[in-house]
C-alpha cells in the first residue's frame, strides 16, 4: 500500500490529507490526487469552522479489484474527537470517489 501525504492551503486554511492507494497504476494515482485537489478539497474545506481545519485528518484510500474490474473509495475524516467514515465501490475510479466524498459531505452536514 503506498502512502502520499499532502498539505492542502487554501489562503488561512490548513487541512492535513493522506492518500492511500493499493493495486492502482500511478497514472490513476496522478489523476485523483488533481481531481481532488482541484474539486472536493474546496467543498469540504467549506463545511469546516476554521479553528477544525488546523486539527481535520483526512484520509483517502482507493483500492482496485482486478477480479471484478471495479474500485473501492473510502473517505475518513477525523475533525478533533469526531470521526466521519465514508466508503463506496465503483466500475469507475472518479465515481466512487466523488460518491464517498458527498457521503462524508452529508456526514459533516449533521
Amino acid at each position: 500500500m503506498l502512502c502520499l501525504t499532502q498539505r492542502a492551503h487554501n489562503k488561512t486554511k490548513n487541512m492535513n490529507i493522506r492518500y492511500y492507494f493499493q493495486n492502482v497504476n500511478n497514472v490513476c494515482e496522478k489523476d485523483v490526487k488533481d481531481y481532488f485537489s482541484a474539486k472536493k478539497i474546496s467543498q469540504i474545506s467549506r463545511l469546516l469552522a476554521k479553528k477544525n481545519q488546523d486539527v481535520a485528518q483526512l484520509t483517502i484510500r482507493i483500492e482496485y479489484f482486478e477480479r471484478h474490474n471495479a474500485f473501492a473509495a473510502e473517505a475518513e475524516m477525523t475533525v478533533g474527537k469526531k470521526q466521519f467514515v465514508a466508503k463506496e465501490q465503483s466500475h469507475d475510479i472518479l465515481k466512487a470517489l466523488d460518491f464517498s466524498v458527498k457521503r462524508l459531505i452529508s456526514q459533516l452536514k449533521k
